[in-house]
């Protein structure tokens, strides 16, 4: 869901932002959002302490992999995340920016 608003709604205005104030302004505005999560997050949940005898990180991953159903559904997110992060996304721009520019 959170792709989805950023999509929706942060993409247009994010673009508005950069378009009015320049491509910083809409970096620094990013930023301040993530500052302003990361606060809420530390306020609003609590700290927990490390429970004595915990697992170490491959005994964890060890659990979570046999979770049931668990494996298939990262194996059916893989080709989405890997489409969505490719550099595919770049040869739109750097295609445009390369070819020559011809008189309107």
């Amino acid at each position: 869901m959170g792709s989805s608003i950023a999509a929706v709604a942060g993409v247009p205005l994010m673009a508005a932002v950069a378009g009015a104030c320049g491509w910083r302004a809409a970096f620094a505005t990013i930023g301040a959002v993530l500052l302003v999560a990361t606060l809420a997050v530390r306020l609003w949940f609590p700290a927990t302490a490390p429970r004595p005898g915990g697992m170490s990180a491959r005994g964890t991953l060890g659990t979570l992999w046999r979770v049931r159903g668990l494996p298939s559904v990262l194996g059916a997110n893989l080709p989405i995340r890997s489409r969505a992060l490719s550099p595919r996304a770049f040869v739109g721009p750097v295609t445009v920016c390369w070819l020559p520019r011809r008189p309107l």
